[in-house]
């Protein structure tokens, strides 16, 4: 955000000092340059927070997330640990911006290589509803691995909001763990269940 800012406030400086420097025709069309500019950008930076929260254009809210990022973006809506003696896990939860939402699970131990990790180890089920109004449901493995600044782990499910659940509405949704968690936490040390924003690339 604060870079896109920065390029946009460069930009209209040069063509200010461009209209400064320019005489007759010229000046007047770099004036209506400006203007136009001016009046794109601030319609631009108005509309992104309500679409990044799908009350308007949630198309355009995907986009504007690679661009203007909120600080709060990237951080997990629910998490638990995985406990060897729980297979059901419920969370409430409210989703803030549009796009993809992924469900993972990550892992401790940061030397842990995650594609080194047997996908029958675990699966898992997931329902997300409101009240008796169920939006979602799927069954299914590890889709993908990660490894980044946040840590390594596996991603078993993405589904997109406004696509597939509201937006901005408190949500029932309740992960089925299909497996061994004694035996997965003993091969590959203490994990989480984590339900997060996705990347929309």
């Amino acid at each position: 955000m604060i870079l896109i800012s920065f390029i946009v406030a460069i930009l209209f400086a040069s063509l200010v000092i461009a209209a400064i420097k320019s005489k007759g025709k010229v000046k007047k069309m770099i004036l209506v340059v400006i203007i136009l500019f001016f009046l794109v950008s601030a319609v631009f930076l108005v509309l992104v927070r309500p679409a990044q929260q799908g009350k308007i254009l949630p198309e355009w809210g995907k986009i504007s997330l690679l661009l203007f990022e909120p600080q709060d973006l990237w951080t997990p809506l629910a998490e638990e640990p995985l406990n060897s003696n729980k297979s059901q896990y419920s969370f409430s939860l409210s989703h803030k911006y549009v796009g993809n939402h992924n469900i993972e699970i990550l892992f401790s131990n940061k030397e842990i290589d995650p594609w080194r990790i047997d996908e029958n180890d675990l699966n898992i089920s997931v329902e997300i509803y409101r009240n008796s109004e169920l939006f979602f449901s799927k069954k299914t493995g590890y889709v993908s691995a990660f490894l980044g600044l946040r840590g390594r782990g596996l991603t078993y499910l993405q589904y997109s909001v406004p696509d597939n659940v509201p937006i901005s509405q408190e949500l029932n949704v309740t992960v089925n763990v299909i497996g061994n968690i004694k035996d997965f936490l003993k091969k590959y040390g203490n994990a989480k269940i984590i339900i997060k924003k996705g990347s929309d690339l």
